[in-house]
């Protein structure tokens, strides 16, 4: 019965609305809340909330700096990710309306060809939020 209310917004989302906005749907297990893919995403809300919900930006992670990128706030995380390059390549970490070419994106799928996908010993990604980080790239990666 608990599921019930979540199989209803999905359903619901199929008759009616046409928003470019939801495109898939996913539920973060931990609380239960629905996330979607956005065509235009936020980094504060949409892009750095990924980072602080799978534990990247915990203090074992990048919140502690960790291969030179800190992750522990949106304004100073955003600074070291865009057009920015990795301490490890020298590939750049965002390059904005690029998100295959940009290093992040390499290693949050493991396609980066040097060291390990990220989150370090974690699961990966899901697409709901790989999209929402690309979506957020090939918007121009705004600082907004």
């Amino acid at each position: 019965m608990r599921y019930f209310p979540v199989l209803m917004l999905i359903f619901s989302l199929g008759c009616g609305d046409t928003s470019t906005d939801i495109t898939a749907v996913a539920t973060t297990p931990s609380n239960n809340t629905v996330r979607s893919v956005k065509s235009d995403p936020s980094y504060k809300t949409d892009v750095w909330e990924i980072f602080v919900r799978t534990g990247c930006s915990a203090s074992s992670c990048h919140g502690g700096g960790a291969g030179g990128l800190s992750l522990s706030t949106s304004s100073g995380s955003y600074s070291m990710l865009v057009n920015v390059p990795s301490d490890g390549t020298g590939e750049i970490l965002v390059i904005p309306s690029n998100a295959t070419g940009s290093y992040l994106i390499k290693k949050l799928n493991g396609s980066q060809g040097a060291g390990s996908r990220m989150p370090l010993g974690g699961v990966a990604l899901d697409e709901t939020d790989m999209k929402n980080i690309e979506n957020w790239i090939n918007q121009g990666a705004k600082n907004n």
